[in-house]
């Protein structure tokens, strides 16, 4: 079945992002979804006033989190078992819908085995846009992208592939506390880790050059952490280096 016919159904699935900031980035369109559109609702989040908000809101939603993150299986495990999960919704209890944090479709595995899953089995999906971890830190880093661009790259990806950076534009490295595949979200980069990622980046800005180690609030009561420092010292900063954490480079000046 194309695209363009799912797109004609009313949808089996709806896949969606409950943004950054706890509840507070939850989109009216979201909300309308979970409380007006949906018979089932699974989620994904280990916030305390997230689940306090979504008892409210949508007092049927279950929360995978605690089902499939408990006994430190493969990722790509994991998220097969989360789809399935959902697709195992019985009829008579679709539409569904999977709320993820962030935006759905930003740095999310679990969404496109979905897509593709749903695609599959002849399910209509509709996906809705959230609060992304670039919008926050957009806000965060006081940071408009449109003047000199922006590059946007995962921080074991750019290892693994020796991607080319462009100086001139600004760069996201996302995830700088996972910089191997295998990373968990429990883990921290190690000292050698940051050292060959700080190598790699200094083999395309100079050893003075200004980055931001970003770590947005995603709970009620906390502050996001802005840590400025010259690439040359970046392993100094290991302590930072955790799953939530990224890294932005603003382009080199003349």
């Amino acid at each position: 079945m194309s695209r363009m016919s799912q797109q004609e159904k009313e949808p089996d699935v709806y896949l969606l992002g409950s943004g950054i900031y706890s509840f507070l980035d939850i989109t009216l369109l979201t909300q309308h979804i979970l409380t007006e559109k949906c018979r089932a609702v699974y989620c994904l989040h280990d916030l305390p006033s997230l689940e306090k908000y979504l008892e409210k809101l949508a007092p049927h939603a279950q929360n995978l989190m605690p089902i499939y993150y408990r006994d430190g299986r493969d990722r790509g495990d994991i998220y097969d078992d989360i789809v399935r999960h959902v697709l195992a919704t019985p009829a008579e209890k679709l539409p569904a819908a999977l709320l993820l944090h962030g935006h759905p479709l930003v740095y999310s595995t679990i969404s496109q085995r979905l897509i593709a899953e749903c695609a599959a089995a002849g399910l209509a999906l509709e996906i809705v846009p959230g609060v992304s971890s670039l919008d926050r830190m957009f806000v965060d880093l006081q940071l408009d992208i449109g003047e000199d661009g922006v590059q946007v790259y995962n921080a074991s990806g750019v290892l693994a592939r020796n991607t080319p950076l462009n100086p001139a534009a600004g760069c996201f490295i996302l995830q700088i506390g996972a910089l191997t595949p295998a990373a968990t979200r429990g883990t921290t980069a190690r000292p050698e880790e940051i050292s060959r990622l700080k190598n790699y980046l200094l083999s395309f800005y100079p050893p003075e050059h200004p980055v931001s180690i970003v770590e947005s609030a995603v709970e009620i009561g906390f502050r996001s952490r802005v840590t400025e420092i010259e690439l040359q010292r970046l392993d100094e900063m290991d302590a930072a280096f955790n799953y939530n954490a990224s890294l932005y480079l603003p382009p080199v000046i003349g």
